[in-house]
């Protein structure tokens, strides 16, 4: 940054500036330049170069682009729909498991569990006489 200092008129940080097409140059009194930026053509015209790319890309199915909030909220919605259904379905089953008579199984296999008898033959043991050394 250069200072500026003439009679009755002072500045500082300013600094001199070219533009040349596109692109602009910082520059000194003896005429050297260096490049410090573009202008806003060149940024605009870059900008529409790449929406260009980039519905290209989505058109191709490269890129997919992010869903709007009304897609999100439809797919949300449609989510908690199908879970209502599942719900409903799970409470519809345990309401006909709680209003079967007691004793019944959806099993098939007859009487409940808990009323069956043991297919274990008798509650003697054929090797107790062996644990015992054969001795009555």
């Amino acid at each position: 940054m250069d200072q500026f200092a003439f009679p009755g008129f002072s500045a500082t940080n300013m600094m001199a500036c070219v533009t040349d097409g596109t692109d602009i140059y910082q520059t000194d009194y003896a005429g050297n330049r260096q490049l410090i930026g573009k202008c806003l053509s060149a940024y605009s015209e870059l900008e529409q170069t790449t929406a260009e790319y980039y519905n290209k890309l989505v058109e191709l199915g490269v890129i997919v682009p992010p869903k709007s909030q009304e897609e999100l909220m439809a797919e949300m919605q449609k989510s908690m729909l199908e879970m209502s259904g599942i719900i409903a379905g799970l409470s519809n089953e345990l309401k006909e498991l709680r209003n079967r008579e007691p004793g019944q199984c959806a099993c098939g296999g007859g009487a409940d569990v808990s009323q069956r008898k043991s297919k274990r033959g008798s509650a003697e043991s054929t090797g107790g006489d062996q644990r015992d050394g054969g001795q009555s």
